[in-house]
């Protein structure tokens, strides 16, 4: 028998009013290096939510699952 499970925690942002989140990723000259958001699996909540990224946004779902694999064997002797 085998058995296993994955289990995701995403992280949880709540706000009443309005929720900001931004990435600039500018380096020092102020050329765009990076500046990306990544949420995975994560609750991001307010009356206006704003995602604003230099470059990518990246949204995911995340789930949780389980398995089990077992093996059976047997003879019957007559």
């Amino acid at each position: 028998s085998n058995a296993g499970a994955t289990l995701n925690q995403g992280s949880t942002l709540r706000a009443g009013q309005n929720v900001t989140i931004t990435a600039t990723g500018k380096d020092a000259s102020g050329k765009v290096v990076d500046g990306d958001i990544v949420a995975r699996g994560s609750s991001i909540s307010g009356r206006n939510v704003s995602l604003d990224a230099a470059r990518d946004i990246t949204l995911e779902s995340r789930q949780d699952n389980t398995h089990q694999d077992s093996k059976n064997s047997g003879s019957n002797a007559s």
